[in-house]
């Protein structure tokens, strides 16, 4: 736990305090509601209305006993905002937050110097007031709800999860770890990346723990062998757009250069990204329902994007960002690292003009149909006639693809999955405007 918030410190104390003007693609918001020095620590986008951010300063050990964090929330998107002091976790210093609508959201918080008085809150009244739920040194670190049952708690060697909306939590152990090897973040948000049941999340020692089955087993992607990434390179954020598809970014421990790699296979291989536009970068973010489109934020100053998956980037100004969170193109925003006096804690993207958007359907939509499922190996597909799919792909839940058909010019045909083993897998089909359908299915 040491380890964590010296990393954690270590990024919130790089930002600079220089004053900065935000271009026309981003709105400043909750002007003069944080203290100087707080930095947006977590954001949790609901909707195009509803916005939860988690704000905290970085204080001495121990931590002064009237330490509280603050939360930002909108329910207007971000025309008006409103600051909460957590009362109920003072002297605790504010991680992560996962909100499920205007009323009910979580937290998860740390006690620098202290081996007890860690854990979990959760309000039902729109933060006004929050219950501690759990109270652990060890887990209470990332957070995140697969649905309003279902989620789990996680601090490097330590994971808990709940199966009942957080009312019990059940530990067991991440195996694994180098010696002292652990997390690298500075927002917590996009210290790790969820797609379904997958997990990625970045590590101090150039390494990526994954779990394709939301925490209860894991394994180590290794990138030491990337170009520029070593033992000494820490990746504090990572982004995935898919099961397959993701970013990382690195920044080396020694004279805190940043670097990119890429996976195409769920993090199996990694490669290094040859261009990026930031020197200290502090969170990369997947643009979701877009093809290729990633935003990025620098501890120097500047956000910049990509829609080609980093072979190219684009400067967008020179603000100091510290967490980023995009519902889709139009829907998007980046905290303020290290906020002035009465100056600006938020700001709301106002460009999705310029990132390539494209349709991302749900299976009902297009009319598939898989059946049966489970299946013990022949699987008819079936979609609308009006949905023209020209590439059909089968993953398994660690992205690889098993399965790929391209030219599919009919609404109807029949799978042999003879080949495969027993398990999950995912059916993807895609037309030439780059709508995705994605639908699970079990081979006994």
């Amino acid at each position: 736990m040491k380890k964590n918030l010296q990393v954690l410190l270590c990024l919130l104390l790089v930002g600079t305090l220089n004053a900065q003007t935000p271009s026309n693609l981003w709105t400043p918001q909750a002007i003069g509601l944080l203290p100087k020095g707080h930095s947006i620590v977590g954001i949790s986008v609901v909707n195009k209305d509803i916005v939860w951010a988690i704000a905290d300063s970085v204080y001495s050990n121990p931590m002064p006993s009237t330490h509280r964090m603050k939360i930002l929330k909108t329910t207007n998107g971000g025309t008006t905002w409103q600051v909460y002091a957590v009362a109920e976790a003072q002297e605790r210093f504010g991680v992560y937050i996962h909100a499920f609508d205007a009323n009910n959201a979580w937290i998860s918080a740390q006690k620098i110097g202290s081996s007890t008085g860690h854990g979990v809150y959760k309000t039902t009244d729109g933060g006004t007031t929050w219950t501690q739920y759990f109270n652990d040194y060890s887990a209470s670190y990332l957070l995140h709800f697969f649905d309003a049952q279902n989620g789990i708690i996680w601090n490097r060697h330590a994971i808990s999860r709940t199966q009942n909306g957080g009312l019990n939590w059940t530990p067991s152990t991440v195996t694994g770890y180098l010696s002292g090897e652990g997390f690298a973040t500075s927002s917590a948000t996009n210290a790790w990346s969820i797609i379904g049941d997958s997990i990625w999340a970045g590590t101090t020692r150039s390494r990526v723990a994954f779990s394709a089955n939301r925490g209860v087993t894991w394994s180590f992607q290794d990138l030491r062998a990337v170009s520029f990434f070593g033992d000494q390179v820490w990746i504090p954020s990572i982004a995935f757009k898919d099961t397959r598809n993701g970013i990382a970014m690195g920044w080396n421990s020694n004279n805190f250069q940043s670097y990119l790699a890429k996976t195409t296979d769920g993090g199996t291989t990694w490669a290094q990204v040859a261009t990026y536009p930031f020197t200290i970068g502090s969170a990369i973010e997947y643009v979701k329902g877009t093809k290729d489109t990633y935003m990025v934020g620098d501890f120097d100053g500047l956000t910049a994007y990509t829609t080609n998956a980093g072979q190219s980037w684009v400067k967008i100004d020179s603000l100091d960002v510290n967490a980023i969170g995009f519902l889709n193109p139009q829907t998007g925003w980046a905290g303020r690292d290290l906020t002035l006096e009465n100056g600006v804690a938020m700001y709301k993207w106002n460009g999705s003009s310029i990132l390539t958007a494209i349709k991302v359907l749900e299976p009902e939509e297009i009319g598939l149909k898989i059946s049966p499922n489970p299946t013990s190996r022949f699987l008819k597909v079936d979609h609308a006639p009006t949905f023209q799919a020209t590439e059909l792909l089968i993953f398994d839940p660690s992205g690889r693809t098993v399965f790929t058909k391209k030219n599919n010019t009919g609404f109807s045909q029949i799978i042999d999955l003879q080949s495969l083993e027993s398990g999950v897998y995912f059916i993807q089909l895609e037309n030439t405007e780059g709508v995705v359908a994605v639908q699970k299915v079990v081979k006994q």
